[in-house]
């Protein structure tokens, strides 16, 4: 995804979330569900988002953060 500054970033973010993506969760390391919760914290955004986890290789659900 292409983006000239993090305003940028976070409505390209939300336009996919107004479309129902997922953002990765769980697990190690920044997820994409982390890097979105820490960008509209940031930016003073208040919006809720989904968040998908994987218990085992077809075993997932679904968080709203």
């Amino acid at each position: 995804m292409n983006y000239g500054d993090k305003d940028e970033l976070v409505k390209s973010l939300q336009e996919l979330n107004e479309l129902g993506f997922l953002f990765a969760g769980g697990g190690a390391g920044w997820t994409a569900a982390d890097v979105f919760g820490d960008l509209i914290e940031k930016q003073g955004v208040n919006i809720n988002f989904k968040e998908v986890r994987w218990r085992g290789p077809s075993d997932c659900f679904i968080i709203e953060r």
